[in-house]
C-alpha cells in the first residue's frame, strides 16, 4: 500500500486471483449457482472492474460468466423492474453493464430481454423502479439501433420507444426532476441540478432517445 493508502499492482493482482479461486469453487460446488445471490453479485463486481480496461483488451469474461447465470435463472422467472434483492440488483447493474457496451461498440444488447417481464403501465413505484424500467426501455432501443433483425423478430419500432421514453418522463417521481433550472450567464447551456448524480444519466438517457 502506498502513500496515498492505494494498493499496489501486485497486491491487487493477489486479491483478485483469490477471489476468482473461491468464485470458481463456489461455482463447482453450488447446485444451483444462478440462485445463489452473492454470487450474481460477485461476478458483477468482477465484470465492473474488468470494464475498466481500455475497450480493445476488454476480454468480457466475467460478463460472459454473468450472463450465463442471469440467462439461466431468468428462463427459468423472469426477471423484473420490481427485483430490488440482492440477485435483482446484480442482474439490472448486469444490463446496465452490459449496455455499455452496446454504445461503445454499436452493437445490440447481448442478454435475451424476452426474459424480462414486460410491463403494461407505469404504477407508482421505488425510484429503483424506475430507474430499471428506463434501463429496459434503453437496451430496446440499443436493440433497435445496432440490431438485425429477422421477420420473426417483435421489434418495437421508432414510435413505440419514443412512446415509451416519453411515458417514462411524464411518471417519474419528482425527485427525478432538477431542483434548480437557471439559464446561463456565461454560456449557452444552462445550470441544471438534481439531487443525485444517477438522476442526471438517467434524464441523460431520456434526453439523447
Amino acid at each position: 500500500m502506498n502513500a496515498n493508502k492505494e494498493l499496489d499492482e501486485t497486491t491487487k493482482e493477489q486479491y483478485h486471483s483469490k477471489v476468482i479461486h473461491i468464485l470458481i469453487d463456489s461455482l463447482s460446488s453450488s447446485p444451483n449457482p444462478e440462485y445463489d445471490s452473492n454470487l450474481l453479485a460477485t461476478v458483477v463486481i468482477l465484470r465492473m472492474s474488468e470494464q475498466f480496461c481500455e475497450i480493445d483488451k476488454d476480454v468480457r469474461h466475467h460478463l460472459a460468466g454473468a450472463s450465463s447465470l442471469f440467462t439461466l435463472r431468468g428462463s427459468i422467472r423472469k426477471w423484473s423492474v420490481h427485483d430490488t434483492d440482492l440477485a435483482g440488483t446484480s442482474f439490472w447493474i448486469y444490463l446496465r453493464e452490459s449496455l455499455r457496451l452496446c454504445f461503445l461498440n454499436e452493437e445490440k444488447c447481448q442478454f435475451d430481454l424476452d426474459l424480462i417481464e414486460k410491463e403494461s403501465a407505469f404504477l407508482p413505484a421505488s425510484e429503483e423502479v424506475w430507474t430499471n424500467r428506463i434501463t429496459y426501455i434503453l437496451a430496446l432501443v440499443c436493440n433497435f439501433a445496432f440490431g438485425k433483425h429477422t421477420k420473426t423478430q417483435t421489434v418495437p419500432d421508432a414510435a413505440e420507444l419514443r412512446k415509451a421514453i416519453n411515458l417514462w418522463a411524464s411518471k417519474v417521481p419528482a425527485t427525478f426532476r432538477p431542483w434548480c433550472f437557471r439559464e446561463g450567464k456565461s454560456g449557452p447551456f444552462p445550470a441544471i441540478h438534481f439531487l443525485s448524480t444517477w438522476h442526471v444519466l438517467k434524464n441523460a438517457d431520456t434526453d439523447d432517445h
